[in-house]
């Protein structure tokens, strides 16, 4: 933000944003509950029908993964000994594929295509290293273009490379109703996950690291579950894109990320998320632009210190409306918070390590005028009755 004039001095700009937050009533139109997620058993075969068997010693045993998901019927089971399996496969079935350990079982893509393309409903995938896709725009190590598929206790690595946006390890599209549980994630060249029109999706207990670009993208998606996973080392972790709506992320560790850690694009509106810890995530925690009626509760957002960029904010609201911030310990950022031409979100006993202990916690923002580049309005928001002392959750 760039430095202006200011118009009639900043005491008449604190007593309309006073006038204004004492007018304007806090809504909360959300429903809170906390969501709960069973958990996968990995490495169960739970089939009614038949199970087939790759590798191994069996005398009628198959070499290779995609000639017994071509023999598989619906409701089978496809067990896998350990070994490296060079495939590309394509699982039309609704059945349990499952290898014998994730650490010794892999199927390795040769660097063509998707490693693994899931079209039927209903199929279990776990107990693999799946690496190294193609480098083309849509190659990943795990494509879903289906329904309640369960996508568990695997090892997604080294997949995308160096074409195209939307590429990496685990790609949902127009793909809901899923699990995906107790994976590692990680080195994947751009995304860790993508989700492109894929809602009623949990994401949870995951590990996902080190990642080029994202951890989680999720493009017009809504209803989906993300929590309980340990988020680290990406340039980015999570992003919302346009039209994602009413999704929750709740209890996720998110620390280190060299840019932002989460952000609400335009029109992604009514998330929820909370119970989260934001530490050391060097530009932005949480970033909301474009979003509105999306609620922060009971999150800790430190150590966000400014890097290459030099942000270093808690939490930045810009053109964004009626957002509710509540009840977070929000300290040791660079700024803790800012404002810009956003109206109209609720600041609610917030603990600030900033707040000077009397009256009510001041958030500084401006409103600018895209006409006029060096003209601006001081503008401020404020946290009414900020907590004392930092919350214990």
């Amino acid at each position: 933000m760039r430095k202006g004039k200011t118009v009639g001095g900043v005491l008449a700009a604190c007593i309309i944003c006073i006038l204004l937050e004492m007018m304007i009533p806090t809504v909360n139109t959300y429903n809170h509950h906390t969501n709960s997620i069973s958990k996968i058993d990995n490495n169960q075969i739970n089939s009614n029908g038949n199970t087939l068997y790759v590798g191994g010693n069996g005398p009628n045993n198959y070499s290779k993964i995609q000639d017994a998901i071509y023999d598989a019927s619906d409701g089978d089971a496809v067990f896998v000994y350990s070994g490296i399996y060079g495939e590309n496969l394509i699982v039309d079935k609704s059945i349990q594929l499952i290898g014998e350990n994730r650490n010794n079982t892999v199927i390795d893509g040769g660097g063509e295509g998707d490693v693994v393309r899931i079209t039927a409903d209903g199929v279990t995938l776990s107990g693999f290293t799946i690496q190294n896709s193609g480098g083309n725009e849509f190659d990943f190590g795990v494509e879903a273009q289906s329904d309640y598929n369960k996508i568990s206790g695997n090892i997604i690595k080294n997949n995308g490379g160096l074409q195209g946006w939307i590429r990496g390890g685990i790609f949902l599209m127009n793909s809901s109703h899923n699990e995906i549980g107790n994976n590692l994630i990680y080195s994947n060249d751009r995304e860790g996950i993508y989700m492109d029109k894929a809602d009623y999706n949990a994401i949870h207990n995951n590990t996902i690291y080190e990642n080029d670009y994202f951890a989680i993208i999720v493009n017009a998606s809504s209803h989906n579950i993300i929590q309980d996973n340990d988020m680290s080392k990406n340039y980015v972790c999570m992003s919302f894109w346009p039209f994602s709506h009413d999704n929750h992320i709740i209890g996720n560790a998110i620390h280190e990320h060299d840019y932002y850690s989460l952000s609400f694009y335009t029109l992604s509106n009514n998330n929820i998320v909370r119970y989260n810890n934001f530490s050391d995530n060097i530009e932005w925690s949480i970033r909301i632009a474009g979003a509105d009626n999306n609620l922060v509760e009971y999150n800790s957002i430190s150590g966000s210190l400014g890097g290459e960029w030099g942000y270093g904010y808690g939490i930045g609201v810009q053109s964004a409306f009626q957002n509710t911030i509540r009840y977070n310990n929000i300290m040791n950022n660079k700024n803790n918070a800012v404002i810009l031409n956003s109206l109209n979100n609720h600041w609610i006993e917030n603990y600030w390590d900033d707040y000077n202990g009397f009256g009510p916690k001041v958030i500084w923002g401006r409103i600018m005028l895209p006409q006029i580049s060096d003209f601006y309005i001081p503008w401020l928001n404020f946290d009414w009755h900020p907590a004392k002392e930092p919350y214990e959750w």
